[in-house]
């Protein structure tokens, strides 16, 4: 179950929120296959690491985070397959094997005069955008 104060930022608690409280993630008992685009690795794939019922695979736009990540805050052992892929290309890959998800989320943003602006300009491509569609289950 989610654990609201288990969470410190308060968007990514809003984005863990909506994933429980979506039906495809609700009404599943078993495992669950979460796609994720992140710039590094946070809180929701820490997260979502805790709990068995998710396989999560982040594509990781960042490869310095991904490392220092690696290195320093124990994600290699934690359960999520860390997908180093800053052109979100890796998404061509997962179509063509067939591999499905119930629910993605798109975590990642471009920095504009020390703003951010979500989603990436990487993602927003109109060829990837399809992919995400391609890759939900039926009733993802």
């Amino acid at each position: 179950s989610f654990r609201v104060n288990s969470v410190a930022d308060s968007s990514e608690r809003a984005t863990i929120g909506a994933l429980f409280a979506s039906q495809s993630i609700n009404t599943r008992h078993n495992s669950v296959n979460i796609l994720y685009l992140t710039d590094e690795p946070g809180e929701i794939d820490r997260y979502l690491s805790q709990n068995s019922q998710f396989n999560v695979t982040a594509l990781v736009s960042n490869s310095i985070g991904l490392e220092l990540s690696r290195k320093w805050m124990g994600i290699r052992d934690n359960g999520v397959k860390y997908v180093d892929d800053p052109g979100a290309q890796y998404l061509e890959l997962l179509q063509s094997t067939g591999y499905y998800f119930d629910a993605y989320i798109i975590d990642r943003c471009n920095i504009v005069r020390g703003a951010r602006r979500f989603p990436a300009e990487s993602v927003l491509d109109w060829n990837r955008l399809h992919l995400f569609t391609c890759l939900l289950k039926p009733d993802g």
